[in-house]
């Protein structure tokens, strides 16, 4: 348990920082080509049209950036994949890494939290806010843990924007499939 803890804790601490590099203008290079599929082909997804992609980053499988926003903070969908052990509970896995996520982040507060199914694996998905310099940023996150994998897919935009980013995080989040 110890280990996976810790698993959890470094997982959560590499989606935080590719979050923040993303929304700080990190370059990506290649534009989204519309579906997106692992390189592992474990997952995919439809990403938005014109972002761009940056592919394997440490346990970061995919990040994607608005290159077109004009926002301080830039909106970003970053997909983690971690190995878990079989028997990972992923509630368990969820909370950890919910603790740790908390414990870096200025002013985070739990939005909501909600169960949904990705490919017919169980899922959580957690919505949650918090402060970065002068800005308000709003996450939602998916956890779903499925063949000794967890997968964590983040949709992150600043709070003000985030009316306009919401359909396009819902449309990333319901094209999410697991191979």
């Amino acid at each position: 348990m110890h280990s996976s803890r810790l698993a959890a804790s470094r997982l959560a601490i590499t989606c935080t920082l590719a979050c923040v590099l993303a929304a700080a203008g990190l370059s990506c290079g290649k534009k989204a080509p519309g579906t997106f599929t692992s390189r592992d082909g474990s997952f995919s997804t439809r990403l938005p049209a014109g972002w761009e992609v940056k592919e394997n980053q440490e346990n970061v499988a995919v990040i994607a950036t608005d290159p077109s926003s004009q926002s301080i903070f830039r909106p970003n969908v970053i997909v983690a994949l971690e190995s878990v052990p079989d028997s990972e509970d992923l509630q368990a896995y969820m909370r950890m890494n919910m603790d740790s996520i908390r414990s870096v982040l200025t002013g985070f507060t739990m939005i909501g939290e909600s169960a949904l199914r990705i490919s017919d694996s169980p899922a959580v998905r957690a919505e949650y806010s918090y402060t970065l310099g002068p800005v308000r940023v709003r996450v939602i996150s998916v956890y779903v843990i499925r063949n000794g994998k967890a997968f964590v897919l983040n949709c992150s935009g600043m709070d003000d924007d985030y009316g306009a980013l919401r359909p396009v995080f819902e449309g990333v989040i319901s094209a999410f499939v697991l191979n």
